[in-house]
């Protein structure tokens, strides 16, 4: 920058300089809060991240009635080796809201039968050892979910590796399994549904199979550490392989689907609630299937099902099952289809959902499919958009005197989480970096087409902005370009332009004194 401007915005000369100063001050800052900079939810300084939970529901509109608008992105996560749980099916993952961790255990897969304790800590999966000589014995088709009154999670029944209906119950504390003795329990079976009953601050357990009694269409609540029947009239038809949710929003727990012989495969959607529960009738609904997951995502405000299994044709050769990988909504009553081809993790079954709520965002881990037989990965759901919007990338000043520095600042919109920052043909002597603002002194005279992409970390989404940068030889400095639709701005700067020219000449008059007329 030339010396004498310098001099001017430091105020080392003449009186007239404070007028300038403050005038090349006042534009400066229009130039910053014009189109694209205002700083607002939509500006591209908005990059913050909500990874809590949110009330706002993706595709409810403010009347209640269900509307798709938008979607949902399932991201694949890679962790670091050797910290990820073996792959594995029918195992059980719940979230312990109380030490803020995810927990995986048993199933069965390349880890035979397992009855492996994973806790997510950290964002890296950690086998707890110290808890084998104390964990339940290794099942698969067990039943696990969290409760809040006891403040631990809860394992009830599984089938064991030698075939065998399990009807034990255990509690993990995050670090420790305890089993419990409760006077009375249902009978052993595998493939239960289980989940928390806020309305009624209970463990909520249903169905299931075992080979002695077949398939089961009981439902018990787990109170205090203590089993009790709910008796009623009206019930879901017994299966196994059923999904089954908690329903904060609409005060309810969630039933879909699940098999029996006597009814095939099975699409019925059910609702607990007050102790009963009773058979809805959604316009729409998932087709029917078995082994499904299904779970309440706080930050898209509804319940979530993915996958699971049917054989639209009959159950017979050597591969009769239908693998899916579809992904559903159930909000205020009805379903609403969230696929996108484009981003679903690939087909599966038994597979585990949980809401991780120190990351704020929905998990699936593992399941089993035709290839490969046990599923070796993890996905995150989270609300999305369809693309990021440039805004722009502005080069201040314009063109850069050789030997005085630019700064380049990248405006975009649309960011859902900390973005990346990737410039591409700077000017010599300029260097790259992962900043929205870069600064550098380029070295060369001439133009340069800068091109800077911007990724999105969460959703993956990206954007490319490009502008030329006008290196000149060394001179007086222009005054910068006033973005394209600046006018209100512009505007202002002229009225504005006056006032400290005026304030200006009056100080060097008063400085000066009264003319002389000698």
């Amino acid at each position: 920058m030339p010396r004498p401007f310098l001099q001017v915005l430091r105020g080392d000369q003449v009186p007239l300089a404070r007028g300038l100063r403050g005038l090349a001050l006042v534009l400066f800052a229009l130039l910053l809060v014009g189109p694209g900079f205002g700083g607002g939810a939509s500006g591209p300084w908005n990059t913050s991240f909500a990874g809590g939970p949110s009330a706002a529901r993706v595709g409810a509109s403010p009347g209640g009635e269900a509307a798709q608008t938008g979607r949902l992105l399932w991201q694949n996560v890679t962790f670091p080796p050797g910290h990820l749980p073996p792959a594995r099916c029918c195992g059980a993952m719940a979230y312990d809201a109380f030490t803020q961790e995810m927990v995986e255990f048993g199933g069965i897969g390349v880890c035979g039968g397992c009855n492996d304790t994973y806790v997510l800590s950290a964002g890296r999966w950690l086998d707890l050892p110290a808890s084998q000589n104390t964990a339940p014995p290794s099942r698969s088709w067990s039943s696990m979910a969290y409760d809040p009154a006891l403040q631990e999670i809860v394992l009830f029944g599984g089938e064991s590796y030698a075939g065998q209906p399990l009807g034990d119950t255990w509690t993990f504390n995050g670090t420790v399994w305890s089993q419990l003795a409760p006077a009375q329990a249902p009978a052993p079976r595998w493939s239960a549904g289980l989940a928390w009953d806020g309305q009624d601050g209970a463990l909520l357990l249903f169905g299931g199979f075992s080979p002695r009694a077949g398939f089961l269409g009981d439902t018990w609540e787990l109170v205090g550490g203590q089993w009790q029947p709910v008796e009623g009239s009206v019930a879901p038809s017994p299966r196994w392989g059923a999904s089954m949710a908690d329903d904060p929003a609409d005060g309810q727990v969630v039933l879909f689907g699940g098999y029996t012989p006597s009814h095939g495969f099975l699409g019925d959607t059910w609702a607990f609630v007050n102790g009963s529960w009773s058979l809805l009738a959604p316009a729409v609904a998932p087709p029917p299937r078995e082994k499904a997951v299904m779970a309440f995502d706080p930050a898209v405000g509804s319940v979530v099902l993915f996958g699971g299994d049917r054989c639209p044709s009959g159950c017979v050769g050597a591969n009769p099952y239908v693998f899916l990988n579809d992904t559903w909504l159930f909000v205020n009553g009805s379903w609403q289809n969230a696929t996108n081809p484009a981003d679903a993790p690939p087909a599966r079954c038994c597979s585990q959902l949980a809401f991780n709520g120190a990351r704020g965002i929905l998990m699936l881990f593992s399941g089993h499919s035709n290839a490969p037989y046990y599923v070796p990965d993890a996905w995150f759901l989270a609300p999305s958009v369809p693309s990021l919007t440039p805004v722009g990338l502005w080069a201040v000043p314009q063109p850069v005197p050789l030997g005085d520095g630019v700064t380049l600042t990248v405006g975009v919109e649309g960011l859902r989480s900390p973005p990346s920052y990737d410039y591409t043909e700077l000017p010599p002597g300029c260097s790259g970096a992962n900043v929205s603002t870069l600064y550098c002194v380029p070295g060369a005279r001439g133009s340069f087409p800068v091109s800077v992409t911007v990724t999105d970390l969460g959703t993956g989404a990206q954007v490319t902005i490009n502008a030329t940068v006008q290196v000149s030889s060394a001179g007086p400095l222009p005054f910068p370009a006033i973005p394209g639709g600046a006018v209100a701005s512009a505007a202002v700067g002229g009225v504005l332009l006056v006032v400290p020219l005026l304030l200006a000449v009056r100080e060097a008059r008063l400085r000066r004194g009264p003319p002389s007329h000698a």
